[in-house]
């Protein structure tokens, strides 16, 4: 079977918002790490909320860093 255009063009668009994710995903954690910010593992490094879940582990990774600043 031929793989339709808008198939072949839909994996490779997520294939890229992939990526693209890794790379902000990783750049969080960095800097999580370098201010010594603790969030559930499922919220970072491709964690299943980080996933299926985005703005609620957006939102729990905000408020983390927003209360590391009153300690």
């Amino acid at each position: 079977m031929k793989c339709p255009k808008y198939i072949k063009n839909l994996c490779y668009k997520r294939a890229k918002a992939a990526s693209k994710f890794m790379d902000y995903d990783f750049e969080i954690y960095n800097w999580l790490e370098d201010h010594n910010i603790q969030v559930e593992n499922y919220d970072i490094l491709t964690g299943c909320e980080s996933i299926v879940n985005p703005y609620p582990s957006s939102d729990r990774i905000i408020k983390a860093i927003k209360e590391s600043e009153n300690e």
